[in-house]
């Protein structure tokens, strides 16, 4: 009899989690797997053959806490009914609040039960009532897995160490494309605090990046992309940066001459990997979590402390007048990401917890 698997994450949208997730799903259906997907948003097409979708258009924003907890009890006991015609599955949930309303729907349900962080808890700024709630409830599920190591030494801090898992993520180091690059500083993720656009577009406005002809390129969807917008044009600088909505990243890896990310707060951050592939000079912040793994400051990469704007643009400047001190980071930090180069290796590491 086939193996159940059910993947709980609130979005199948084009960010790192949600591409680790269809990367899990795929290896799961070429493995013969019966593989299941919940979201929360409205149906949309997926192109996986075989795959069982439910679609719980639940992701509407509520208008207080009051509405917010009365739609995650209709979450709770959505995923309930659906859990319960499942019953021997395994369970895999993606980020603190769903992973919170998967372990409460499967309550009493003899389902084994893994949830994933794939941010830094430490630093991750969630309502107190979550924070609570995670310290309470992230005791029962069989795994937590985590894709960082600071993320793992956190909650080896408050549950057993044999409940806690790393799991890096993957990139391909084969998909390489960059040959001539331009004079483009590139940025990439969901637009919102927790990434530091703003930071960045202030160093960058602060930076000699404008008088040496120079742009700026962030791509990504969010709640702050009218929020960036403003500042840029308060700074002067719409013909210098842009923000374009999430298109396929490595048409854009080709042309950059610089990744930065200036992350207040991450897990392991997929684009840094990407940039690392495609052998990019890289600048990141202290608080671009698992990424602090293989870009080492001055040595494969730069790492700037967290809301520095000075630093960014010194950090900047540096790279765009020694473009050789950035090829030889570049290569550094080529050599360092193949231990997440080999999705069957870490492919097995999920389908170990998965089975055993």
């Amino acid at each position: 009899m086939k193996k159940k698997i059910i993947f709980i994450i609130s979005e199948l949208s084009q960010g790192g989690t949600q591409k680790t997730v269809q990367q899990l799903i795929s290896k799961c259906l070429i493995d013969s797997f019966e593989v299941c997907v919940i979201t929360f948003e409205k149906e949309k097409k997926i192109n996986l053959k075989n795959l069982k979708y439910y679609a719980l258009d639940l992701k509407k924003k509520s208008g207080n806490k009051f509405f917010g907890m009365i739609s995650n009890i209709k979450r709770i006991f959505l995923i309930r009914e659906v859990l319960k015609k499942n019953e021997g599955s395994c369970i895999i949930s993606f980020l603190p609040s769903t992973n919170i309303l998967v372990i409460l729907a499967n309550i009493f349900i003899n389902n084994k039960l893994i949830i994933a962080e794939r941010n830094n808890p430490k630093n991750q700024p969630i309502d107190i009532i979550w924070k609570l709630f995670r310290r309470i409830f992230y005791r029962f599920p069989n795994k937590i897995i985590c894709n960082s190591r600071e993320s793992l030494n956190y909650f080896q801090t408050y549950y057993p160490k044999k409940k806690i898992m790393y799991i890096p993520n993957y990139v391909n180091l084969q998909k390489q494309i960059r040959k001539k690059p331009s004079k483009i500083i590139l940025s990439i993720g969901r637009m919102h605090f927790q990434k530091g656009f703003d930071i960045l577009i202030n160093g960058f406005e602060k930076s000699c990046a404008r008088s040496l002809g120079w742009k700026l390129i962030i791509i990504g969807n969010g709640s702050e992309k009218m929020k960036l917008s403003n500042l840029i044009n308060k700074l002067n600088l719409k013909n210098y940066v842009k923000l374009i909505n999430f298109t396929n990243p490595y048409k854009w890896y080709k042309k950059a001459n610089i990744f930065v990310l200036l992350s207040r707060y991450e897990g392991t951050p997929n684009v840094v990997l990407e940039a690392a592939s495609q052998k990019i000079p890289i600048i990141i912040s202290r608080g671009t979590g698992g990424a602090l793994d293989f870009i080492k400051n001055n040595k494969s990469g730069l790492v700037l402390k967290r809301n520095s704007a000075d630093e960014a643009c010194k950090s900047i400047n540096l790279l765009i007048k020694n473009s050789n001190l950035g090829k030889k980071f570049a290569n550094q930090a080529f050599k360092k990401i193949k231990y997440f180069s080999n999705i069957e290796t870490i492919y097995m590491s999920w389908k170990k917890v998965i089975t055993q």
